[in-house]
């Protein structure tokens, strides 16, 4: 895109977007909202595969990756998932770029790349895998969260559909990941809005 039809795009998107519709903080302390009755306000929307379908993203399987550990949050989290990495005797395709890797978390069951051709590569296919900025976007995503590895009645696929569905699976561009951190980070932004209403409406209660 250029910076031209860029800027045309947010300026569109500025200009049609509803305060009531209370996705970013800060929403409800617009006019527009305060003025809407309160029954008909809207509450914080969850960012849903419905709204954003080529993630499958949505706040109950980001929080749930979170609490299986596959998202690591903290230093402690990442030492533990690192310290795990094993070298396997059979290799595997690496859940960020798809190449043959041997090296296995121990935690998540998932092979992640540490070396670039024999080389130590930082260990940077290992540290997407579990960041937050990551989820949704690794092979095992592609199948888990976007949804690609069910029927159309939610039925789990043979193995022989599922190679064949990794086959369009593409490791994720610079500019594809850069976007899915946005939206990440949106995501965790609403999440505590979420939980700052919550925690307010409590002690309100209380």
């Amino acid at each position: 895109m250029s910076f031209s039809k860029f800027r045309m795009r947010l300026s569109e998107q500025m200009l049609t977007y509803d305060p009531r519709k209370n996705l970013y903080a800060g929403d409800d302390k617009f006019r527009r909202s305060t003025q809407a009755h309160k029954e008909r306000r809207k509450s914080s929307k969850d960012f849903s595969a419905e709204e954003f379908p080529e993630t499958g993203v949505t706040m109950k399987n980001f929080r749930a990756a979170r609490e299986r550990g596959r998202i690591c949050t903290t230093m402690e989290n990442t030492m533990e998932h690192f310290e795990a990495i094993r070298k396997s005797t059979n290799a595997g395709a690496c859940e960020v770029c798809g190449t043959q890797s041997y090296w296995k978390c121990g935690l998540c069951k998932k092979y992640v790349c540490l070396f670039n051709k024999r080389n130590w590569a930082g260990g940077k296919c290992a540290f997407l895998f579990h960041s937050e900025k990551y989820f949704g976007l690794s092979r095992s995503d592609y199948l888990d969260v976007v949804g690609k590895g069910q029927d159309e009645l939610g039925r789990r696929k043979t193995v022989e559909e599922l190679k064949r569905e990794l086959q369009h699976w593409k490791p994720a561009s610079d500019a594809a990941l850069a976007r899915h951190a946005r939206f990440i980070a949106r995501l965790i932004a609403n999440e505590k809005h979420q939980d700052g209403n919550s925690a307010t409406s409590g002690s309100s209660t209380a």
